[in-house]
C-alpha cells in the first residue's frame, strides 16, 4: 500500500486554466489534480503521428499537455451533411461507423480526416450533443448532396495525439454548473493518493475544461451563413458551448495507469458494468448487463474469449461470500483500489454506478487481483437528488438501498478487517480534499472559470455552484458520526 503524507495530499501541484494563483493562498492548495505533472514540452514534433509511447510517456504528455486544467479549445470542421448524419445515427442509436470530420483542432494541433460519432446512452439526442474522437479510425463516412461514401486513409493507423488513440468532448444535461464530472472526476484522484492501486495516476477518467466550435467548412470569401458567424482562422464557426475534454477508457488508457516503465502489459481484462443490470451475484447474473471489452490484453472479438472473460468474473462472483476469509478475498481483489472507489462513490454520491444502479463503472483485472475504475460521473454531487435518494442512503457501509454490489457488501461487512480501512479512509478524505476549507475553494474557482468563459445563453448561476457545496456539506454531516474513531 503506497502512502501519502497528509501533508503531500494537500500541496499538489496545479494549473489552474492559464491563471497564476498567489503562492500559499487557500486555493493554491486545492488539489484538482492529484497526480504531480511532469513538466513535458507540449509542442514534441511527435505529438500527432506514429510514434510508440509507453504508458509512463502518455501519462506524463497528457497531464501536461490535455487534462492539465487550462481552458481548451476544440474546433472541428466537417460537411453539413456528414455532421446531420453523424447527430441522426447518434440519436437513433445507430453504430455506423466513424463520420469523416476534415480537420480537429485542439490549442492549434491540427489533425486532419478525424473520426467523429456521438457518445453517450440517454443523452445521445440531447441539444448539446457529446461526441468521441477517432485518431486511428482508417475508414470514415462522408455525405455530400445526399449520398454517402466510405472513404478509406490507411495513413491514420496507429496515429495518435499525444498518444491517444481517441479522444472525447462531454457536456451533461443533467449538470447546469457545467463542470460536475471534472469535480466528480478530481475526487476520485484525490482519494486515490491516499492510497495509490495504480502504477501512476488516478483510477479514473481525467477531464479538462474546453469550448467546443463547429464549422461546415465555410470560407472567408464565402461570408457567413446563420450561426455560423465566427471566423478563425479562415473559417467560419458556430460556438457550441462549454465541454470537457474527456480520456477514454481502453488499452491507452490501461497502459498509462498500470505499465511499468519498460515492461508491456501481458495480460489484463476490462468489462463494463451496462444497462443497469451488471449483478456480481452469480443468482441474479445477466450477461446483457457486462460488456466484456478486453481479455488477455486484447479486445474480445469472439464468442470464445467473451466465455474466458466471463469464466473469469464467475470465479470473482464466487469469492464475494461469507465464508472467504479476508486473505482469500485480499489474493483476489485489489483491497486499495476497491476501497478508493467505494470512498469516492459515498462521499461524490456516484448513485449511477456500480455500486449503487448496477451501471457504467469498469472492472479491471491485472491477471491476478480485480478493482473497479470510475466512469461517467456526471450523475454525482446531488445531480438528480430525488433519484440519488432513492438509490443511496445515508450508511456509508450500506450505500446501496436497492442494489446492493456483493463486491462492496462482502468488504464492509462487520467482521472484515477492510471495513475499518474503509473508514479510516473516508475520514482522511474528509479532512483533506473534502473539507469545507480545501472543497469549497476549489468550486469557487471552477465557479469563477465557468462565469468568465460561457456566453449569457449557456446559464451560468452561481446557486448551481453552491448546490455542490451544499451536497458535500450534506455528507459531511450524514458521516460524522459514523467515521468518529
Amino acid at each position: 500500500m503506497k502512502l501519502m503524507r497528509a501533508d503531500h495530499f494537500i500541496l499538489l501541484f496545479m494549473m489552474l486554466s492559464c491563471r497564476t494563483l498567489p503562492t500559499g493562498s487557500a486555493l493554491s492548495q486545492i488539489p484538482t489534480s492529484s497526480f504531480v505533472k511532469v513538466p513535458v514540452a507540449c509542442d514534441l514534433p511527435g505529438s500527432i503521428g506514429t510514434a510508440e509511447h509507453d504508458g509512463e510517456e502518455v501519462f506524463a504528455l497528457t497531464e501536461s499537455c490535455v487534462f492539465n486544467n487550462a481552458l481548451h479549445t476544440v474546433k472541428i470542421r466537417i460537411l453539413s451533411e456528414t455532421y446531420q448524419k453523424v447527430l441522426d445515427d447518434g440519436c437513433a442509436g445507430l453504430d455506423t461507423g466513424y463520420g469523416h470530420a476534415l480537420a480537429l483542432e485542439i490549442d492549434g494541433y491540427k489533425i486532419e480526416n478525424v473520426g467523429i460519432k456521438v457518445r453517450g446512452n440517454t443523452s445521445r439526442c440531447n441539444l448539446k450533443r457529446q461526441f468521441k474522437f477517432k485518431f486511428d479510425e482508417t475508414s470514415l463516412y462522408s455525405k455530400l448532396n445526399g449520398s454517402v461514401e466510405n472513404k478509406t486513409y490507411p495513413s491514420n493507423l496507429d496515429r495518435n495525439f499525444f498518444g491517444l488513440e481517441s479522444l472525447s468532448v462531454r457536456s451533461s444535461a443533467n449538470d447546469p454548473a457545467m463542470v460536475r464530472e471534472k469535480i466528480a472526476s478530481d475526487s476520485f484522484a484525490a482519494v486515490g493518493t491516499l492510497a495509490s492501486s495504480t502504477v501512476r495516476g488516478p483510477a479514473t477518467y481525467r477531464l479538462a475544461p474546453a469550448k467546443l466550435f463547429v464549422s461546415f467548412n465555410r470560407t472567408e470569401n464565402e461570408g457567413p451563413e446563420g450561426s455560423f458567424n465566427r471566423l478563425i482562422d479562415g473559417f467560419y464557426y458556430d460556438y457550441k458551448g462549454f465541454y470537457s475534454l474527456a480520456e477514454n477508457i481502453d488499452k491507452i488508457f490501461v497502459e498509462s495507469r498500470f505499465q511499468s516503465r519498460g515492461k508491456k502489459l501481458k495480460s489484463f481484462a476490462l468489462v463494463q458494468a451496462d444497462l443497469g443490470l451488471a449483478s456480481l451475484d452469480r443468482n441474479d447474473y445477466d450477461p446483457t448487463g457486462w460488456s466484456f471489452t478486453y481479455g488477455n490484453g486484447s479486445k474480445v472479438k469472439t464468442e470464445e474469449q467473451k466465455k474466458t472473460l466471463e469464466a473469469a468474473l464467475f470465479s470473482l462472483m464466487a469469492r464475494l461470500d461469507p465464508k472467504t476469509t479476508d486473505d482469500e478475498l485480499e489474493a483476489f481483489i485489489d483491497i486499495d483500489g476497491t476501497l478508493n472507489y467505494a470512498v469516492s462513490a459515498v462521499l461524490i454520491g456516484h448513485w449511477d454506478s456500480l455500486m449503487a444502479n448496477k451501471n457504467n463503472d469498469f472492472l479491471y483485472n491485472d491477471g491476478k487481483k480485480w478493482q473497479p475504475i470510475g466512469w461517467d460521473l456526471d450523475n454525482t454531487l446531488g445531480a438528480n437528488f430525488n433519484i440519488y435518494q432513492a438509490l443511496m442512503s445515508d450508511d456509508i457501509y450500506s450505500p446501496a438501498r436497492i442494489h446492493p454490489n456483493k463486491l462492496f457488501t462482502t468488504l464492509l461487512a462487520p467482521t472484515r478487517r477492510f471495513r475499518g480501512m474503509f473508514k479510516d479512509r473516508l475520514a482522511k478524505a474528509q479532512a483533506g480534499f473534502f473539507s469545507t476549507e480545501q472543497f469549497d475553494a476549489m468550486v469557487d474557482h471552477w465557479s469563477d472559470v465557468v462565469k468568465a468563459d460561457t456566453e449569457s445563453w449557456e446559464g451560468y448561476n452561481p446557486e448551481r455552484f453552491q448546490d455542490l457545496k451544499n451536497f458535500m456539506s450534506y455528507r459531511r454531516k450524514v458521516d460524522a458520526e459514523q467515521v468518529k474513531p
